[in-house]
């Protein structure tokens, strides 16, 4: 079955009972990766349109360099639209690579792609497309500008705008615990997979040296080579599948069974089950895959306190827990020492929105 007898079939039953517009919406909305959108309009009003829209020039001001402002970018570039893209970062990162970057799998060049290059392609149909690397501080909605920074020194600049398109993503959420902002590592951006591989490196490095001078420092070897990840979905799960063929292949081949064999890998999930958006089977099936791959996985189970070389647990309690509950979840509380702490235990809103 095609994709448009499917969307079809999807549609249809909605059609019958409100009428054409829901129809067009439910079309839409089963498939939104259309490049075009046909609202249900005369002939005569699409062609008054089209006359207006040839004639006017239009400023279109997109913030952010990621999945959909780059989407917006290849919709908005046409005849009448000078575009302007305005972004701190100056590449498009696919960020599903990065867990393999960040193990060495893929090199993090393969993850990116400049943007640059993307936006010249988008000059050659649209009336301009420039980029602007800087950082959207601040938005003035009644006279239709946006002030930002190139850089942290504050060198200020002024861009005006007929129609603004914000797509800044969003950022690592910590939920204020604390010492994860100043002591965790992210798997956000490119510079954080960077960050990640070099310390994986650097504690192996160390870890393979110490182990020359026997059981001596045997307990700051076993920290070196703890990792704990935070964060049981999508991307916690698939850091930690390739970490573990990191250690089962890489490590092993390069720095020998001793030192492979004693790497701890702990993915923590303050939720009943990793991956709860998906359905059970799937989560049970990650599970299980995980665990077989040499995964400590720890359900039911938060992060309270972080420091450079040490994480604190205990089980996770529900929002509306008794007191009692909360107390009895406290004093369970642990403290384990680690060499390498990873944050994915979710995503908030940027300063600017």
């Amino acid at each position: 079955m095609g994709i448009f007898d499917f969307t079809i079939k999807r549609a249809l039953p909605a059609a019958a009972i409100v009428g054409p517009i829901t129809a067009w919406a439910a079309i839409t909305v089963v498939n939104d990766d259309w490049d075009d959108y046909f609202t249900p309009s005369s002939s005569t009003s699409n062609a008054s349109n089209a006359s207006n829209d040839s004639s006017s020039e239009e400023k279109i001001v997109i913030l952010g360099s990621g999945w959909a402002a780059l989407n917006a970018l290849r919709k908005c570039a046409s005849p009448n639209k000078s575009v302007v893209i305005v972004s701190p970062r100056p590449h498009f990162l696919y960020t599903p690579l990065l867990a393999s970057s960040s193990v060495g799998t893929i090199t993090l060049r393969s993850a990116c792609e400049p943007l640059r290059s993307l936006v010249e392609s988008a000059a050659s149909k649209a009336l301009s497309a420039t980029f602007v690397r800087a950082d959207a501080r601040e938005i003035d909605v009644h006279n239709k500008k946006v002030y930002a920074t190139t850089d942290a020194d504050g060198m200020g600049l002024e861009l005006s705008y007929d129609k603004l398109v914000i797509a800044v993503g969003a950022q690592p959420n910590t939920f204020g615990i604390p010492g994860v902002q100043d002591h965790a590592l992210f798997l956000k951006e490119a510079e954080d997979s960077a960050k990640l591989h070099a310390r994986l490196l650097c504690n192996l490095e160390k870890a393979s040296a110490l182990s020359s001078q026997g059981e001596k420092y045997r307990t700051e070897i076993d920290r070196l080579l703890k990792i704990v990840v935070v964060g049981g979905g999508p991307t916690g799960v698939e850091l930690c599948a390739e970490l573990a063929d990191f250690k089962n292949h890489d490590v092993a081949k390069r720095y020998g069974t001793d030192i492979s064999d004693r790497i701890q890998i702990v993915l923590v999930e303050m939720m009943p089950q990793i991956l709860m958006p998906f359905d059970e089977s799937l989560r049970n099936v990650a599970k299980e895959h995980l665990i077989s791959k040499g995964v400590e996985v720890r359900t039911g189970c938060a992060v309270t306190y972080a420091d450079e070389k040490d994480v604190t647990f205990q089980p996770s309690t529900p929002r509306n827990a008794s007191a009692q509950q909360k107390a009895e979840a406290a004093a369970a509380a642990r403290s384990e020492e680690v060499g390498a702490l990873v944050w994915v235990g979710g995503v908030g809103a940027r300063p600017l929105v």
